[in-house]
């Protein structure tokens, strides 16, 4: 791989931003309040788990929204060994993109094994289509996506009351704009 060629890997890796000073601490408390794997139940003494970003980080940099990095409701634990819910329910098989339909997935492959999880046909389509990395977004894919996390997470200038009612208002009524489930009838 020559200079450019790694640079451009590098640049293009969703961990190349800073992590904010917080996010060790975030992460410990959120192990500690959620110490099971969300997908297979098991927990640190079966498994290596992960705190995983429903959005990533790195989409939350590209969108201005970096605060979500910290953001509970962002997060969910997902191991990384075993069946590697992390990457395959987390990232539908490629760390640069991510499954939008995370929550969903965390249910409808509860207790599968990889194996059955990468032979799903449903699966397979949402990997298919899945998001494609934040840096590669076209003007109009970011713009939904803010729309999206503007919704679901209000930006911290709307106060706290305001913005737990839109949450619980919104967020069954507005699907993710790269859902597989708004584009095709799998359910």
């Amino acid at each position: 791989m020559n200079t450019h060629e790694q640079h451009e890997r590098k640049a293009s890796h969703p961990s190349t931003h800073p992590r904010s000073g917080h996010w060790p601490t975030v992460q410990h408390h959120f192990v500690k309040d959620n110490p099971l794997c969300a997908v297979c139940k098991r927990g640190h003494d079966e498994v290596k788990l992960n705190v995983h970003h429903q959005i990533p980080f790195s989409y939350c940099i590209e969108l201005s929204r970096p605060e979500l990095e910290l953001e509970p409701e962002n997060l969910v634990t997902l191991c990384v060994s075993g069946e590697n819910h992390h990457l395959y329910i987390g990232h539908l098989d490629d760390f640069h993109s991510y499954n939008p339909d995370v929550q969903h997935d965390i249910k409808h492959y509860a207790n599968k094994s990889k194996l059955k999880i990468l032979n799903d046909r449903q699966w397979r389509l949402k990997k298919q289509h899945r998001p494609q990395p934040a840096h590669k977004m076209s003007d109009q894919e970011k713009e939904q996506l803010r729309e999206y996390l503007n919704v679901r997470f209000p930006p911290s200038g709307v106060h706290q009351y305001t913005r737990n009612k839109k949450r619980q208002r919104n967020s069954q009524h507005y699907d993710h704009p790269h859902s597989v489930k708004k584009h095709k009838n799998l359910d």
